[in-house]
């Protein structure tokens, strides 16, 4: 039998109920296009949903602590702790960085967030329960956390790869639920409306949906968990384990150089390094800004043991970030960003001579389709006399550089933007720029190392990351030079062969912003592979 109850909430209680309120409305704020989420609004939403959480456990647990003090006292204090755990690492993140995820990445976000759903599905079922509750609202904070549970893509990994499609929508629905059930239990709360006190028949059915969902949640976490595992330890492991190996540890390179520059003290910041024809040589492209024309400039050197370089031609004026690649059909392709105003260029050199020389025999400059202000920073995934599949960034309503990739035949030009790449580096909290990269394959397994700026605009929160395409996922790489720098942009990598040993060789630019010591600028490093010791 279920009685109606009728009650007259205290002032405290109408308080708590309040701050509920206003918690679950600031989370489904979210949704609204209209509302400019600057980071300190986006910051105070988050503290304001956490507070709500608290303060709505909080009166639950004064509500039934009467009739079942044990009961509301294991319903409720998850909650409490979650949200407030949630809420100080946010706080903590600001008080440091100015910004939630600023710098080095925090995985206890993750972790926290996890926990965090989990308790308040606990506390709606629980609730549920023991009564005194709209059911409704019980059961959307409930059956709303557990969906939202799948968007804890740090920690579940649900969020990457084939999953995506159906997990993200999900898990946006369980926030605006999870939201709606926050609102309704404050208002309830505020409102001191009659609620219904469940008989055993309902007691019996809240505990068996309660269980269910929670059994649910727990098996997605498992399966979520068990695919985790899976992606990081699945074929591509071994090969990305070994780069991230190759590339972190700078000082125990087997050969570097910083402030990297050739014998006319052209900066070779971002070098893109690949092996000549003729034998044992090396040939880089980079970029240089000449102070007396006040123009970036693209060059072109070559080198035997790839930390001295030789000047060997200009290949353009008002160009930089080039990259190059044998052309399939013979030759070269080299692609830079022309200005003005920043666009890409392409150039099809027929022989390694006319490239020495700086005569192309085709160029190409596509339309600019995705950016009004700037398109560039190419990488060729392919090259040929005849089509180009490239790589670029887009300077996103000229406020934020976004991944992108585009063909050409020479003639036409498609482009659009690449989210999935894009999200692999995002997924680490970058909410800056995610610009330059460099694609390679090693071990038969392809890999694309990015830049990414987790603060937009703050050049100390720079850092590279590995892209495993095959895993569908991105690690931060940690990287350890000699003199400890900590921000690295306009990351490029290529296997080779040095001294008849297999090698990789890396170039970077190293900001003033984060450099230490002497090494800023540009910074060039290879490792013979199976090697340990540095030189």
């Amino acid at each position: 039998m279920i009685h109606s109850v009728a009650e007259q909430p205290s002032g405290s209680i109408k308080l708590l109920g309040g701050v509920g309120v206003v918690g679950g409305l600031l989370l489904i704020a979210a949704f609204l296009p209209a509302i400019p989420w600057t980071p300190d609004l986006f910051n105070l939403r988050l503290v304001a949903f956490n507070a709500g959480g608290i303060a709505i456990a909080i009166a639950m647990y004064r509500r039934h602590s009467v009739t079942a003090p044990r009961r509301a006292l294991v319903a409720t204090v998850p909650a409490v702790l979650a949200n407030a755990w949630y809420m100080i690492l946010i706080i903590r993140a600001v008080a440091r960085d100015g910004q939630v995820g600023a710098g080095d990445y925090d995985p206890s976000f993750n972790t926290a967030g996890v926990a965090l759903w989990f308790a308040d599905a606990w506390l709606g079922f629980a609730i549920l329960r023991l009564g005194h509750v709209w059911r409704p609202a019980a059961l959307a904070l409930g059956i709303g956390s557990i969906l939202t549970l799948g968007g804890a893509s740090g920690f579940l990994g649900l969020m990457e790869g084939e999953m995506a499609w159906i997990v993200g929508p999900l898990a946006l629905g369980g926030i605006a639920l999870n939201g709606i059930g926050w609102i309704a239990l404050g208002l309830q709360l505020v409102l001191g409306i009659p609620v219904p006190v469940p008989g055993v028949r309902a007691r019996r059915w809240a505990r068996r949906a309660g269980g269910g969902a929670l059994l649910l949640g727990a098996l997605a976490a498992l399966l979520g968990g068990v695919g985790r595992f899976a992606t990081l330890n699945g074929p591509s492991a071994t090969a990305r384990n070994q780069v991230r190996a190759a590339i972190e540890d700078v000082a125990g390179a087997t050969g570097r150089r910083y402030n990297a520059v050739d014998d006319r003290r052209h900066e070779m910041g971002g070098a893109k390094i690949m092996a000549a024809p003729t034998l044992g040589e090396f040939v880089a492209v980079y970029g240089d800004f000449d102070d007396p024309t006040a123009m970036w400039e693209v060059h072109l050197a070559t080198s035997s043991d790839l930390l001295t370089w030789t000047w060997r031609v200009r290949l353009a004026k008002g160009g930089s970030q080039p990259t190059i690649r044998p052309a399939t059909d013979g030759g070269y392709v080299v692609a830079w960003e022309q200005e003005p105003p920043n666009h890409l260029k392409f150039a099809w050199y027929p022989t390694w001579d006319d490239l020495l020389n700086g005569t192309p025999g085709k160029t190409f400059e596509p339309p600019m389709t995705l950016s009004t202000c700037a398109e560039g920073t190419p990488s060729l995934y392919a090259a040929s006399s005849t089509a180009l599949d490239v790589g670029f960034h887009f300077y996103d309503n000229c406020e934020v550089d976004r991944q992108a990739r585009g063909t050409t035949d020479w003639t036409s030009w498609n482009a659009s933007p690449q989210p999935i790449l894009e999200g692999m580096v995002r997924a680490h909290d970058v909410r800056g720029g995610v610009g330059d990269r460099d694609g390679f394959t090693f071990e038969g397994h392809a890999f694309t190392m990015l830049e990414g700026q987790a603060v937009l605009g703050d050049w100390t929160t720079f850092r590279v990351y590995l892209a495993d395409n095959e895993a569908g996922l991105a690690e931060r790489l940690d990287m350890r030079t000699d003199a400890g720098s900590t921000a690295f942009t306009n990351p490029t990598v290529a296997q080779i062969e040095f001294g008849g040993r297999p090698a990789i060789v890396v170039s970077m630019f190293v900001p003033m912003e984060g450099a230490r010591g002497n090494e800023v600028g540009g910074l060039i490093y290879y490792r013979i592979l199976g090697s340990t010791a540095g030189g």
